[in-house]
C-alpha cells in the first residue's frame, strides 16, 4: 500500500505538477501541525524534554520521513521500511525523550524485535 501512494506521488508530480504542488503544500502544513501537536502533547505528558523546539523538530521529522521515501536513499532491497523507521525516525525521538519517554521508546522496541 505504501508503495501504491509513493508511485501516485511521483506520477501526480510528472503529470500534474501544478496539483501535486498544491497538494503536497496543503499535506505539509496539515502534518507539521500534526507532529508540533503530538509533540507538544508529549512535553505536557513528560515524555519530551520541555525545552524542545517543537516547530524545529516538526521540520526536521517531516524531512526525515521524505528521504526515507526516497528510494535513491535508501534501497527497499536492503532496508525494510520497518527497520528504516525504528532506525532512524524512533531513535531521534528517543534522543529527544526524557527518562520515562526512553523506558516507553525501548519497551516499544523490544516488542517489536
Amino acid at each position: 500500500m505504501i508503495n501504491l501512494k509513493i508511485n501516485f506521488f511521483k506520477e501526480l508530480k510528472i503529470y500534474y505538477s501544478d496539483i501535486y504542488k498544491r497538494t503536497v503544500e496543503s499535506l505539509m502544513v496539515y502534518h507539521r501541525e500534526r507532529t508540533v501537536k503530538y509533540i507538544e502533547k508529549g512535553k505536557n505528558e513528560g515524555i519530551i524534554i520541555e525545552d524542545v523546539d517543537s516547530t524545529l523538530v516538526s521540520r526536521v521529522v517531516i524531512e526525515i520521513t521524505h528521504m526515507l521515501e526516497d528510494d535513491s536513499a535508501f534501497e527497499l532491497k536492503h532496508y525494510s521500511r520497518k527497520d528504516l523507521f525504528r532506525e532512524i525516525v524512533i531513535r531521534y525521538f528517543r534522543g529527544l525523550a526524557t527518562q520515562r519517554g526512553i523506558e516507553i521508546i525501548d519497551e516499544y522496541i523490544a516488542k517489536s524485535n
